[in-house]
This record gives structure tokens, sequence and C-alpha cells, in this order.
């Protein structure tokens, strides 16, 4: 085997490795301290974790079994969306702190966060989860797992976010309408770029 495809192989496992630990690890370890409450459209979970586990299994038998020739240029800007991707997921989460939850719920007392993140989108965990999903394909070059991603994940998401603006507005009334007037659901605007 060639240098540059055991370097490959190697640096393909080892990304696949750490994207997955530390998915699993934010996933089911990662919850300390959270709140619970009611959960909302609690089934809304189900397909989004089948189709996203599935999309990365089959990205990474792509990878492992049909790729011929790498595109660095596609690899690794797959591999910079995926860090900035987990970056803004993980300030998300942070900024949460306490209510941050992979269900829709609510708790007692629970607060409306509108910094960090939250004060240039209201859903920057979902932007990154856009992001972060077709970035782990196409690091691994794998363009029809990229393309599935787009086509039965993005539905599944935008579903998601529907449900939960609808529940945010229930919960939070005239306080969420207000800052769902003032704040984009996944683009910031360019004046609140350019005001931060």
């Amino acid at each position: 085997m060639p240098w540059r495809e055991l370097l490959y192989t190697i640096t393909g496992v080892f990304f696949i490795g750490v994207a997955s630990i530390e998915r699993i690890h934010e996933t089911f370890f990662a919850r300390k301290g959270q709140r619970r409450g009611a959960i909302i459209a609690r089934w809304s979970i189900v397909p989004l974790t089948i189709v996203h586990v599935s999309i990365w299994l089959l990205a990474s038998l792509q990878w492992l079994y049909l790729q011929t020739k790498l595109n660095l240029i596609v690899a690794g800007s797959g591999v910079s969306l995926w860090i900035a991707a987990f970056i803004v997921r993980h300030w998300a989460i942070k900024t949460l702190g306490p209510y941050d939850s992979p269900h829709i719920q609510f708790c007692e007392q629970h607060q409306l966060v509108s910094t960090g993140p939250y004060s240039w989108v209201r859903h920057p965990r979902y932007l990154a989860t856009f992001v972060e999903i077709p970035s782990f394909c196409l690091a691994l070059n794998a363009y029809s797992a990229a393309f599935l991603s787009i086509l039965l994940y993005y539905p599944l998401l935008i579903l998601r976010i529907s449900l939960e603006e609808k529940a945010l507005a229930e919960y939070f009334g005239p306080r969420y309408a207000e800052y769902r007037q003032r704040i984009p659901a996944l683009l910031p605007k360019l004046q609140l770029i350019r005001s931060k």
C-alpha cells in the first residue's frame, strides 16, 4: 500500500473515530446537571437519530469500500466545515447550560436564552447540524451520502425546527415573538454581524 493511501486510511479512521466518539459522548454522557421537564414531540428525535447514524455509516462504508481517489480539496473543506460546526454546536450547548437537551423540553423556571450564539440565530445547534452532516460525508469524499443527507436529513431537521418554534412560542409567548422578530432562525443577518 503506497504511503499516501496508508496516510489517507489512518486519517479517515481517526476522523470517523473522533467524530463518532464525540457525538456518542454528547448524546449519552454529557448531560450532567441538565434540568428535566416535559418533553414535547418525543417521537421527533427517533427519525433524526436513525437517519443521522445511517448517513454516517453510509459515508464510512462508501469511504472504506468505494473510494478510488481522494480529492484533498473536498476532504479538507469537509473537515474544516465539520470543525466549524463542532465549535458552533458546543458553543450553543455551553450557552444553554442546564437547559440543553436533545429533546424539545421545558423545565420549571425555564429561561429564554438569547446570549452567545443565540444572539445571532435562534437555532445555532441546528445550524451546526445542517453543516455537520454533509461536511462529515465530504471529509470522506462520500458524495452520495452527502446528497442523501440533504435529501433525507434536512426535511426532518426543518420539521423538528418547526415543532420547536411552535413549542417555544407557546411557552414564552410575547417574549419569544419579540425574539423571533429580532433574530433569524438559522442564518445571521448582516447587520447583526456588523453590530457585534
